[in-house]
């Protein structure tokens, strides 16, 4: 599994599940977006697709 440094990833309760199913656990630098390229392009779009729908919807 590889994620960036997020509370979420980094908390003990996901270390544990992890381990629970003998996952690999690899994070991407700090500061580094880059090395989450896929990701990141994913989010950049599902933001604005969000975007636009909110105007279609305050427009009608």
């Amino acid at each position: 599994v590889h994620t960036d440094n997020g509370s979420v990833f980094i908390s003990d309760i996901f270390s544990k599940y992890l381990r629970s199913i003998k996952a690999i656990h690899e994070r991407s630098a700090v500061f580094a977006s880059w090395s989450n390229g896929k990701v990141e392009r994913l989010h950049r779009d599902i933001n604005a697709y969000i975007r636009c729908a909110n105007r279609s919807v305050n427009l009608t």
